[in-house]
């Protein structure tokens, strides 16, 4: 009996082990996609209305990171 109370633990943790790496992997793939999609738009706006300064780029980016970070906080603060 002891073994299965002990394999049926490890089947637990390793379930446990997924779902945190299925949630980082998906915070990890936001955080590029949201940061690169700001940066695009800072780009854009850089480009068409601030004289191709270099902040709307980098606020663009802040922007993706910052949406990402919320995100994630919220996917890991559910358990």
């Amino acid at each position: 009996m002891a073994t299965q109370t002990t394999t049926t633990t490890a089947l637990a943790n390793d379930n446990k082990d997924d779902v945190y790496g299925a949630k980082f992997d998906r915070c990890a793939a936001r955080a590029v996609t949201y940061t690169a999609v700001g940066v695009g738009f800072g780009a854009l706006f850089s480009v068409v209305l601030f004289k191709r300064r270099p902040w709307p780029i980098a606020g663009g980016g802040g922007f993706g990171l910052g949406m990402a970070y919320s995100d994630c906080q919220h996917a890991f603060s559910r358990d």
